[in-house]
């Protein structure tokens, strides 16, 4: 029985935690000029960006573009034809948009982690055509946002 109320408290103190550090990424963020590597044509960093988080609901917008809302664990529809998904560690917080078209499946995601003040973002893209890789030889790219 003890072993199991230890256990139980383990498992509240981690959520307790992981919903603390979630919440960091919380705010208005503008990009820094000149400090983005690498380069995706058509899928670039946003000037600004704005999160905000509720429980397990994440919404973030990138102007000028609508707000996305993105749950954790549930593939929610997004606006053009896209799934998004919502994926939380200790680490970085993980939003992945996937677009499935005729033979062609093209998976977006962006990696958010705090590094002091600082909101580094991570864009990968990733593209099949029947299963298989496709090549994408401009396929990421790494931007510093800092708060408004």
């Amino acid at each position: 029985m003890n072993r199991w109320l230890l256990s139980l408290a383990i498992v509240i103190f981690a959520a307790a935690a992981l919903v603390r550090a979630q919440n960091g990424y919380a705010g208005d963020w503008n990009l820094v000029v000149d400090n983005t590597e690498g380069r995706i044509p058509g899928l670039g960093p946003a000037a600004q960006l704005t999160i905000e988080i509720s429980d397990d609901v994440v919404t973030v917008r990138t102007y000028p573009a609508p707000p996305e809302i993105y749950r954790r664990g549930v593939a929610t529809p997004l606006a053009g034809e896209r799934t998004g998904t919502l994926t939380l560690s200790d680490a970085a917080m993980t939003l992945t948009r996937e677009r499935f078209d005729n033979d062609a499946v093209t998976a977006v995601s962006d990696e958010y982690m705090l590094l002091g003040n600082d909101l580094i973002v991570t864009r990968t893209l990733r593209v099949e055509r029947g299963g298989v890789p496709a090549d994408t030889p401009q396929n990421r790219w790494q931007a510093r946002y800092i708060r408004q």
